[in-house]
């Protein structure tokens, strides 16, 4: 069976076997970062099919997502002023 990660919600309500109902991104979120033995067995139940998804595949749409996230960048204008930069401007 093919399988295609665009085709699937992350906002799609799902189960994580052990953890209970949640979104689907934030299942594979939690899935990936289980300890490696938990993360081998992590089971997504999800109403739609495939309606199971297996570490292979939750794998893949973590791997799916995180390239398609653009990264982050801080604004060092919003940092907080240490001690030395708030005497200054006092």
């Amino acid at each position: 069976m093919a399988f295609d990660p665009q085709e699937l919600d992350p906002q799609e309500l799902v189960t994580l076997t052990n953890h209970g109902p949640m979104r689907l991104r934030s299942a594979v979120a939690r899935a990936m970062t289980l300890p490696f033995d938990e993360r081998k067995k992590a089971t997504i139940v999800r109403n739609g099919k495939p309606a199971i998804l297996r570490y292979e595949r939750i794998k893949d749409l973590a791997a799916e997502w995180a390239a398609k996230r653009p990264a982050r960048v801080r604004n060092a204008s919003r940092r907080p002023l240490n001690n030395k930069q708030a005497r200054r401007q006092a």
